[in-house]
C-alpha cells in the first residue's frame, strides 16, 4: 500500500460522521504517466462505502505552460471550481496537504472507451442493454454535451483554467517531436526534416489563431467514467487550461486508436452535434478540427516512441502506426499540405496508407 493505513484512517476520521471509519481493504488502481498513484479504499463505518486516494507526492513539479508555472496542487482548486460550475467531475472529498494525498469520489471502473471496444463488465452490459443498440452513440453524445458544458464555464479571476494556456510556442514544440523523435531517428534526409519543420510551424500558427476555450487537455474516453445510471463523470482534469476549441473534441474521437472502433460515420455525427452550437462557418470548423488533429498526431507519433524508450512500455509504440495513418487520412484533403503530403507519403508507409483512405466530413444538409 502506498500510504500507511494508520495515516489514511486518521485523515478519514476527520470527515463528518466518520469518527469510527476504518479501511477494510485497499486495492491499487491503474494510474497514468504523470507520477500520481491511486488506490481504492473500501470503508466501514463511514459515510462512503469506498473512496479513491490519490498520492501525488512529487507529481506536480515546475510544469511550464505558455510561460506560466503550474500550481503545486492544481487538482484541488480546479475540483472546487468545476464543481461550482456544475461540471460532472469526480468530486474532491478531502485534501491532506501535509501528507500530499487527497480523497476523491469513487466513480467506478467503467470508462467510456469500454463501450466503444465492447469490453464491458456486468454493469456495463446491463447499461448497454438498457440503452439499446445505439448505446455507444448515446454515451459519446453525452460526453460531447459534457465537453460543451466544460467550455461554457464562466471565467474566474485567478483560476488555473484561465491563467494557463497553450500558445504557438507550445504547439510548435510538441509538433516538432515528429521531426526529432520520429523522422530523424528513422534516417529522413535533412531536406525533408527542414520542409516538415517549416510546415509544422505554419500549422501551429494556424492552431494558435483558433478561438481558445477551457480545455480538459486530456479529454479522452479513458478519462470519462460512466456510472451504472449512464451519467458521465470526468477524472484527471488537473491540467485544464485554455486551448483551441477543437482540442478536446479531437482527443475524445481520435485518442489512441478509438476512431477505428467508432467509425467515420459516428465521428462525423458527433462532430456535427458539437459544431451546431458554434457560430463559425462549417468549413472553418472542419479546418480547425483537421489542424488540431494534425498537430496532435504529429506530436504523438514522436512522443509515443519516446515514452516507450523512457518507460519500457511497448504499448506506447504500438499506437504510433495509428497516429501515422491518421495523419495521412487528414493530410490528404488539407489544402495547405498539398506540397508536404506527397513527401511524407513517400517517406512513411503508414502515412501513405492513410492517404489512400482520406477522411471526409459529411456534407452539410
Amino acid at each position: 500500500m502506498m500510504i500507511e493505513t494508520k495515516r489514511l484512517t486518521t485523515a478519514l476520521r476527520s470527515l463528518p460522521q466518520a469518527d469510527r471509519a476504518s479501511i477494510r481493504e485497499s486495492n491499487k488502481v491503474a494510474g497514468d504517466a504523470s507520477g500520481r498513484r491511486y488506490s481504492r479504499l473500501l470503508l466501514d463505518n463511514a459515510p462512503y462505502s469506498s473512496l479513491i486516494v490519490m498520492d501525488y507526492k512529487g507529481a506536480f513539479t515546475n510544469t511550464l505552460v505558455a510561460g506560466a508555472q503550474s500550481e503545486q496542487y492544481p487538482f484541488v482548486p480546479l475540483a472546487q471550481y468545476f464543481e461550482q460550475q456544475g461540471v460532472p467531475i469526480s468530486k474532491l472529498i478531502l485534501h491532506v496537504p501535509d501528507e500530499e494525498f487527497l480523497f476523491v469520489e469513487d466513480v467506478g471502473d467503467m470508462a467510456l472507451w469500454q463501450f466503444a471496444y465492447g469490453k464491458l463488465n456486468k454493469e456495463g452490459k446491463q447499461l448497454a442493454s438498457n440503452l439499446g443498440e445505439s448505446a455507444t452513440e448515446v454515451l459519446f453524445t453525452r460526453a460531447v454535451e459534457t465537453l460543451q458544458s466544460f467550455q461554457r464555464c464562466k471565467e474566474e479571476k485567478g483560476c488555473l483554467a484561465f491563467t494557463r494556456a497553450l500558445g504557438y510556442e507550445q504547439y510548435k514544440t510538441e509538433a516538432l517531436r515528429f521531426v526529432y523523435l520520429y523522422l530523424e531517428p528513422n534516417g529522413a534526409p535533412s531536406e525533408l526534416l527542414d520542409t516538415t519543420a517549416t510546415f509544422l510551424e505554419k500549422l501551429c500558427q494556424r492552431v494558435a489563431s483558433h478561438p481558445h476555450t477551457t480545455s480538459h487537455r486530456d479529454f479522452m474516453a479513458w478519462n470519462i467514467h460512466v456510472l451504472p445510471s449512464g451519467e458521465i463523470r470526468l477524472i484527471d482534469f488537473q491540467d485544464a487550461l485554455q486551448a483551441s476549441h477543437m482540442y478536446d473534441l479531437v482527443s475524445l474521437l481520435h485518442d489512441r486508436d478509438i476512431d477505428h472502433e467508432l467509425g467515420d460515420a459516428l465521428i462525423c455525427k458527433l462532430f456535427d452535434s458539437f459544431a451546431k452550437n458554434l457560430t463559425a462557418p462549417r468549413v472553418t470548423l472542419q479546418e480547425h478540427y483537421t489542424e488540431v488533429l494534425l498537430q496532435r498526431h504529429f506530436r504523438l507519433a514522436g512522443q509515443f516512441l519516446s515514452l516507450t524508450e523512457k518507460t519500457g512500455n511497448p504499448q506506447y509504440a504500438a499506437w504510433v502506426p495509428g497516429s501515422l495513418k491518421r495523419l495521412g487520412r487528414f493530410l490528404a484533403k488539407y489544402e495547405p499540405a498539398k506540397e508536404i503530403a506527397p513527401l511524407l507519403s513517400a517517406a512513411v508507409p503508414e502515412i501513405h496508407e492513410g492517404m489512400e483512405r482520406p477522411f471526409s466530413f459529411i456534407p452539410e444538409s
